[in-house]
């Protein structure tokens, strides 16, 4: 991803989570009238976006990339996929969504 190239925004689907390979990301809230509050950021060997799969709800915030970012992406449907088969992955799908 490019430097301010955006990984999701607020309300978006749950449709993955996001593996911080390279670079670096941050989570930003809009506030009304004022300037966007950056939540938090991560750089390599961080992973975020997995409250919203894991819960069911849209994304509670935007993810843009505060530099040029290599990520691994693991989909809702392979999430899903793995859930089936590793106990850990199941037991906080049940509980999340």
């Amino acid at each position: 991803m490019r430097v301010r190239q955006r990984v999701f925004s607020v309300g978006d689907p749950a449709d993955a989570l996001y593996f911080v390979v390279a670079g670096r990301c941050a989570l930003w809230v809009p506030q009304r009238a004022a300037q966007p509050l950056r939540l938090m950021s991560f750089g390599a060997g961080a992973l975020f976006g997995e409250m919203a799969l894991l819960d069911g709800h849209r994304r509670s915030s935007d993810a843009v990339a505060d530099t040029a970012v290599e990520m691994l992406v693991l989909t809702r449907p392979v999430f899903d996929s793995l859930a089936l088969t590793q106990a850990e992955l199941h037991a906080a799908r049940s509980r999340g969504g």
